[in-house]
Order: structure tokens, then sequence, then C-alpha cells
């Protein structure tokens, strides 16, 4: 195995990477159960599907749902507690990502890339 899996760039994209599947796995099975089980939650949410939260930056409505406990003002105490279940794990998921993010940039900017992949 070669060092350069252990340079600092390698290690951030692959947290970026495992950051990015945990947290998609995370909002898809949300996301789906959401839909399928608590329509009128999910109308309250404002009808998001995983495609239209394919993004960091299109996700974060669905976040900021959760986040602030928006939910709360449904009335459906079936889908509220749904999203109370999903809450930390969706926002966790999600700042993880931004965070493996950030981490790859500074890590570029700072060390680059390793020199057996220039």
């Amino acid at each position: 195995m070669s060092n350069a899996f252990l340079h600092p760039t390698v290690v951030a994209l692959g947290m970026l990477g495992l950051a990015m599947l945990g947290g998609s796995a995370i909002q898809y099975t949300f996301l789906r159960g959401l839909a399928k089980r608590h329509a009128a939650q999910w109308h309250h949410a404002g009808k998001p599907t995983i495609w239209t939260d394919q993004s960091v930056l299109s996700a974060w409505p669905t976040v900021r749902y959760l986040q602030r406990q928006a939910y709360r003002a449904s009335g459906d105490a079936a889908g509220i507690a749904f999203c109370r279940r999903y809450r930390m794990p969706m926002v966790i998921g999600y700042w993880s990502t931004v965070a493996a993010f950030a981490a790859l940039l500074l890590s570029l900017f700072t060390v680059g890339w390793p020199t057996a992949w220039s």
C-alpha cells in the first residue's frame, strides 16, 4: 500500500465520500418514509423528494425544517414522531458532509494532492 493513501487530502476525500454516502442513505430513508407513510407531514415539509434534495444547497430547506423543529406545527402526531426520530441523523449527516467538504478544500489549498497522483 502506497503512502499516498495516508496523505491528508486523500483522507479528507475519503471522509467526504463516507459522509456523502451515509448522509444520502439517511436522507433517502427519511424522504421515502415521510412521503409514503406520513403524507400530511410530507406536504407540511414542502413535499421534498430525493430529486429535489440532491445537493447540499437544495437539501438545506429540509434540514432546516428538521433542525428548527418546524415539523411540530403540523399537528400530525405520527408525522411529528417520525420527524423527531430522523432529526438528529439528518442534521448530523448534513453538517458532516459540509464539514468534510470544508476539510477537503482546506487540505487541497494547504497541502495539495499527493505527489504520486500528480
